[in-house]
């Protein structure tokens, strides 16, 4: 019945229900105006940060999500070492993007509060940096394949990427 104040337009191939208009919203989260019909936002970022926790290896909602959820409920700690987290960036750059990993980083300044090491905190501005300069930087998922496939190995001794100026070379080296 109530359809068409909240549509669910897909994001990340799942449906997302959300208001047709801001002023729904705000009215359904101030419960002196809503009464019965309230709904609590923080209660909904700690339902959606416990589903972030179980999911965002499987599900790119969750992924593209969990990082803000947590901030929302004031985990910092886990925002921290989520945002260092080696099967979580990497997941991240390859389903969603540079661009979405990137603005995880927003919250820089309350994770670098929570981090507790110097070598923590040098590792956090690394990755945050290493992510930043590499907005924009999409598609190539198998040059990176193959670059992170070679590197490893016993034989390699340089690595050597030419072509004409433009294609993303350097991009894909820092990458």
């Amino acid at each position: 019945m109530l359809g068409s104040l909240f549509p669910v337009p897909k994001e990340n191939d799942c449906g997302v229900i959300k208001p047709y208009h801001k002023s729904i919203a705000d009215w359904a989260a101030d419960e002196g105006k809503a009464g019965v019909y309230s709904v609590s936002v923080k209660e909904g970022h700690r339902m959606l940060r416990d589903f972030g926790r179980r999911s965002w290896t499987q599900v790119d909602f969750a992924l593209a999500h969990f990082p803000a959820h947590l901030a929302q409920c004031g985990d910092w700690g886990e925002v921290s070492s989520l945002l260092v987290n080696d099967a979580f960036i990497q997941a991240k750059r390859l389903r969603l993007g540079y661009d979405l990993l990137s603005l995880d980083y927003q919250w820089a300044e309350e994770c670098f509060a929570a981090l507790t090491t110097d070598y923590d905190r040098g590792l956090f501005i690394r990755v945050r940096d290493t992510a930043k300069s590499l907005v924009g930087f999409s598609g190539r998922i198998a040059e990176v394949a193959q670059v992170e496939e070679f590197l490893p190995s016993s034989r390699c001794q340089q690595l050597v990427i030419v072509g004409m100026g433009g294609i993303g070379k350097t991009l894909l080296l820092n990458e």
